[in-house]
């Protein structure tokens, strides 16, 4: 239970975009990926990590990370990212929230 209070993150809207093809894209290729984090709970966060794996069929082909600062209860937040380099087919992307819910140092106290 604690965890489902303190951690209460919906990612929604996940969009991997591959590298178009001609053009500056031969000579650089950027993977984008895009996605909303809408943190519902109760408690903002100063740093809130994201982990990204991106999948090729059953296996992880790819993994970044992204950081949130000052990541606030209510906020919903768009994020965009690029992945350079040629990855192959991307099938599945998963976006994990990566806080430490144990820190108290990741939370941000309220005004007043």
């Amino acid at each position: 239970f604690y965890r489902d209070e303190h951690l209460n993150i919906l990612i929604s809207d996940i969009k991997f975009t591959p590298p178009k093809e001609g053009g500056l894209s031969e000579k650089v290729s950027l993977n984008t990926l895009e996605f909303k984090a809408i943190n519902r709970g109760s408690y903002s966060y100063l740093n809130a990590d994201f982990l990204i794996l991106l999948y090729g069929g059953q296996n992880i082909i790819g993994v970044n990370s992204y950081p949130l600062e000052y990541f606030m209860s209510g906020e919903e937040r768009p994020a965009r990212m690029t992945f350079p380099g040629k990855i192959g087919n991307v099938n599945k992307v998963e976006v994990i929230s990566n806080i430490n819910i144990l820190d108290e140092g990741n939370y941000l106290k309220p005004r007043g």
